[in-house]
C-alpha cells in the first residue's frame, strides 16, 4: 500500500502527452492510487524516441507508479484482449 497524503485517494487519468500524466505522476508520488487510461494503440508519447519497443523515456517516467488500461472509448462493447503492458 502506498504512503504519503493522498494514500487511499483513487484518480482515473484519461489525458495524453504531457500536462495530465505530469499531474498524475505527483499524484502517484504524493501516495494517490492512479490509473491510466489510454487508447488501445497506446498515447502518442509512446513512440516519441523509443527507450525499448512502444515505451520512450518521457512515457515512462511521466507515468511512473501508475496503472495502465488499453480502452476503445469509441466502441461500447467490451472486448476482452489478451495482450498486458
Amino acid at each position: 500500500m502506498a504512503s504519503g497524503p493522498l494514500s487511499g485517494v483513487k484518480v482515473l487519468e484519461f489525458s495524453q502527452v504531457i500536462a495530465g500524466p505530469f499531474c498524475g505522476m505527483h499524484l502517484a508520488d504524493m501516495g494517490a492510487e492512479v490509473t491510466k487510461f489510454e487508447p488501445i494503440a497506446g498515447e502518442p508519447w509512446r513512440l516519441m524516441v523509443e527507450l525499448v519497443p512502444k515505451e520512450s523515456r518521457v512515457f515512462a517516467s511521466l507515468n511512473r507508479g501508475k496503472r495502465g488500461v488499453a480502452v476503445d472509448m469509441a466502441n461500447p462493447r467490451p472486448r476482452r484482449s489478451s495482450t498486458r503492458w
